[in-house]
């Protein structure tokens, strides 16, 4: 089990056809009562599916999938069906944070790792997408690789998708890191 943001669960497993490591994003089943939530979770399969194969973005291999369980309840043990959401993501050792407050990393290799954050950023704005929730923790690393990552509060600039800002009600993204124009609510509606 790994990071994982809000709503979601990070777990690291095999790939049994290919033999990689790859990285399983569930949506947290507890959090299914929150509607606008789950919808961010499938759109952000959908805005991987579009930025599929772009260097410096986490690579989603498969798209939404679903996995049928039936659980029992601890108390009552009525078996309950359950539908978990999950997708399979490309696999990075660590974090861009990480990193940082390891203090491990020489200067050249901290201007690499930021060439490669800044190449993942340009890909994702000249597909025309709005990340809104850029931060270290969110670029992967995997060797000299970086991989910006976690596009669920990401939107599509060209109106492709449908609008969920209804469901947010502060400023998207982590507050030590949102920039003035989404603490202004310019960002927020879409």
């Amino acid at each position: 089990r790994g990071g994982g943001g809000c709503f979601s669960l990070l777990f690291t497993a095999q790939d049994e056809r290919t033999g990689k490591r790859v990285a399983l994003k569930f949506y947290d089943p507890t959090k299914y009562h929150d509607s606008g939530r789950v919808l961010r979770f499938q759109r952000e399969t959908e805005i991987l599916k579009i930025l599929r194969d772009e260097p410096c973005v986490v690579n989603c291999i498969d798209g939404l999938c679903l996995l049928e369980r039936e659980m029992v309840d601890s108390q009552s043990g009525i078996p309950l069906p359950m539908t978990l959401q999950f997708m399979v993501l490309d696999w990075g050792e660590c974090s861009l944070e990480d990193v940082i407050y390891s203090g491990k990393a020489d200067p050249l290799s901290s201007l690499l790792y930021f060439k490669e954050a800044l190449r993942g950023v340009y890909r994702v704005h000249a597909r025309r997408i709005c990340h809104r929730d850029f931060k270290p923790s969110n670029f992967l690393i995997s060797g000299k690789r970086v991989w910006l990552s976690d596009f669920g509060t990401a939107k599509c600039m060209d109106g492709s998708m449908p609008d969920i800002s209804s469901f947010y009600y502060r400023p998207i993204g982590d507050k030590r890191y949102v920039p003035p124009e989404v603490i202004f609510s310019f960002a927020i509606a879409d």
